[in-house]
């Protein structure tokens, strides 16, 4: 006589009979057949619902896929990705779900993946991440707290036209207020485009930049004539440390995106060039998305600031905490008996020496702290050069 041999749909039959006969507790079964509680009740649920059928192993093959897409979506992908040649899957996800709210788009690896497959991305190599440090410079929370202005690489126009232009963004916001195309790095030519941005977006508190041409200088106080008149109109100037641009790291990477969108390759004329400018802020501000703000578009923060530019600009004010002296037009002023030098760019300003008994007093052009007076030895020190113990860290404020 052959010997009886059991399959596993036959002992899960026996169990579920045996289960459902209520002659022995569900623990006892399970302990008899060598099995758990939660799989035997998958077995008793199946048989329940499906009969004898539902004691076949079932497919391990998912039901749907997660990844799967339309034609439309990824034509959508694709076309938002030609039309913006340097934007990545975060940014093309966050345009599409603002553009289309109801429709469920893709994960930014899902995007990435068609991008690859089209032939539309490139691989960078991966840089070290450095740690972050703490920094002297004003953290701008709001829109016109703190803008920031640097001149980009000089380039030249297929014509041969050279082409400087100077950025100004908002530090909150990451509004680009000004993006103008100069032919030089000349104070005047940057004065008179900052005057009409000042016209049209107003007047920030702070204004930082780097310490070159024509935002600082190499003398004592490092003004210029352009600086000068930034303090006229009541900005404090802010400058980052000399050979340190990571300071101001987000103007910078806005002139990677600049030159990406508009240089690369220049126009054909200086003119051109410039219409590419002005394109590139209607793009920036109000239709790319920025990840430093969740994002958003810098448009969906910025606001103009109620400072607005005046109509005559006139010389310094100062309250009577500081002695006022005029500066000669050697650039000398006179105080205690003695001539110190400030350099010719101040001739025929006025300033003011704080009132005090200390070793040292501040001299201000305006509400700028520009360098210390060392009354015992009677030399001129550069801002940097002494600090009060009750001095906060922003040098010159107390």
């Amino acid at each position: 006589m052959p010997w009886k041999s059991t399959g596993p749909m036959e002992e899960r039959k026996q169990f579920v009979l045996e289960a459902l006969s209520k002659r022995e507790s569900f623990s006892e079964l399970c302990r008899q057949h060598g099995v758990s509680r939660r799989v035997r009740y998958k077995w008793v649920r199946r048989f329940l619902q499906y009969g004898p059928d539902g004691l076949r192993d079932q497919p391990r093959v998912p039901y749907g896929n997660s990844n799967a897409y339309s034609e439309g979506i990824r034509e959508a992908v694709i076309e938002v990705r030609k039309n913006h040649r340097t934007w990545g899957p975060n940014k093309i996800k966050a345009s599409l779900e603002r553009e289309r709210g109801d429709v469920h788009w893709l994960s930014r690896s899902t995007i990435h993946e068609i991008l690859k497959a089209e032939g539309l991305t490139k691989t960078r190599r991966r840089r070290p991440r450095s740690p972050k440090r703490p920094s002297r410079l004003t953290d701008g929370t709001q829109p016109n707290h703190v803008w920031t202005m640097d001149h980009k690489g000089w380039f030249r126009t297929l014509d041969g036209q050279r082409c400087v232009p100077l950025t100004v963004w908002d530090h909150a916001s990451r509004y680009c207020v000004g993006c103008h195309n100069q032919k030089s790095t000349r104070g005047s030519e940057a004065q008179q485009a900052m005057e009409y941005t000042f016209r049209e977006y107003g007047l920030p508190e702070i204004m930082r930049s780097d310490n070159g041409a024509p935002f600082a200088s190499a003398s004592l106080t490092g003004l210029t004539r352009f600086a000068i008149w930034l303090l006229k109109l009541g900005i404090i100037l802010e400058r980052t440390d000399p050979g340190q641009p990571q300071q101001n790291g987000r103007h910078e990477r806005g002139h990677l995106t600049l030159k990406q969108e508009t240089a690369n390759p220049p126009a054909s004329t200086y003119r051109a060039q410039q219409r590419r400018f002005d394109q590139f802020l209607k793009v920036y501000n109000f239709q790319r998305p920025h990840e430093g703000i969740d994002n958003q578009y810098p448009a969906d923060l910025y606001t103009p600031s109620s400072r607005s530019f005046p109509q005559c600009v006139s010389g310094f004010e100062y309250s009577g905490d500081l002695e006022v002296r005029l500066v000669t037009l050697a650039g000398q002023f006179k105080f205690a008996g003695a001539r110190h030098y400030l350099g010719q760019v101040l001739a025929g300003e006025r300033i003011g020496i704080e009132k005090t008994q200390d070793q040292y007093a501040g001299i201000y052009v305006g509400k700028q702290h520009i360098a210390w007076l060392d009354k015992w030895r009677e030399k001129l020190h550069p801002p940097a050069h002494y600090k009060r113990e009750d001095d906060t860290d922003e040098e010159g404020k107390e």
